[in-house]
């Protein structure tokens, strides 16, 4: 099982167990069906690793074709995988729990934070797929 990742995010500590083979590609599949390849500047595919501008036209892509139902889908796959820290420093679930539903309380009104724990939640389960590791800030020169 992978090693769970620890950040911060706006003052809440997030840990999350990234995905198992099985469950992270149904989530990827999931978001490559988005893709519109006509979309997509296909001078930089098959290149090793994947560009910072091919990555840009798959998000923009993806972000053109994506429903709120998908959204809420793939939140809640990453809530299952994520818990985070309360002020007590007790861990707890990010996902709903019973009638408590932490994610909605911890991201409601600040999706600037939602967005930075959804993209940290992408890159420490896909960076390798998209050519770029988790330590990179940066895509891989050319």
């Amino acid at each position: 099982m992978p090693e769970k990742v620890t950040k911060e995010i706006n003052g809440t500590t997030f840990i999350l167990t990234p995905f198992g083979a099985r469950e992270g590609m149904c989530v990827l599949a999931r978001l490559v069906r988005l893709v519109d390849l006509g979309e997509i500047d296909k001078s930089d595919l098959g290149k090793e690793g994947f560009t910072s501008g091919l990555m840009l036209d798959i998000l923009r892509s993806i972000q053109r074709n994506i429903t709120s139902d998908i959204v809420s889908e793939v939140l809640d796959t990453f809530e299952k995988q994520c818990n985070w820290v309360n002020d007590q420093g007790s861990e707890l679930p990010l996902h709903k729990v019973g009638k408590v539903h932490h994610a909605d309380r911890i991201f409601a009104c600040n999706y600037n934070s939602l967005m930075q724990w959804f993209l940290w939640c992408l890159d420490v389960n896909y960076s390798s797929f998209f050519g770029i590791s988790p330590e990179e800030e940066d895509p891989p020169e050319e």
